[in-house]
């Protein structure tokens, strides 16, 4: 019998593997390693009951300061060491204020936001208040009529 020679002809687009290498593919081959990249970072972050991600999801949550605070034509910032306003999450907020002779206060309640018309709407646990107040870009803007005068208080987010 008489042996036929057999010659092998290697397609240039097959690799060791026999796995195609067009064009097509090569992107998929430069991508692959970018997205399980960033995959991995994803899940590598810490998405836990402590994980802040407050400026992704609500920006709006943490602690604002009382920068402004006048009745009438009278400034009542000066009377106090703080005024603190801080949004928590559950939709609570707590204001509490310490006067300059030291005594303290502190006021609890609910919150909305709406971000379609960017206000913050607070009222207190016991029903006595509830407002709507414009609040953009980390400034919340307070001004409540009281016996015929504008109580304005202004809170800028720390």
């Amino acid at each position: 019998m008489l042996k036929k020679s057999v010659r092998v002809v290697r397609n240039p687009s097959h690799n060791f593997l026999g796995i195609t290498h067009t064009p097509y593919m090569k992107k998929y081959v430069i991508r692959a390693p970018f997205l399980t990249g960033v995959f991995a970072l994803l899940f590598a972050l810490p998405f836990g009951k402590n994980t802040e991600l407050k400026e992704i999801a609500k920006p709006y949550l943490g602690e604002y300061e009382c920068v402004q605070a006048e009745y009438g034509n009278h400034d009542y910032l000066s009377r106090f060491s703080s005024i603190v306003l801080e949004l928590r999450d559950k939709n609570e907020f707590l204001l509490y204020y310490r006067e300059k002779n030291g005594k303290e206060r502190t006021v609890r309640g609910k919150y909305f936001y709406d971000e379609n018309k960017k206000t913050l709407k607070l009222s207190t646990n016991k029903g006595e208040f509830q407002r709507e107040f414009p609040m953009e870009k980390g400034v919340l803007n307070i001004s409540v009529p009281i016996h015929g005068k504008l109580f304005i208080l202004q809170f800028a987010q720390k």
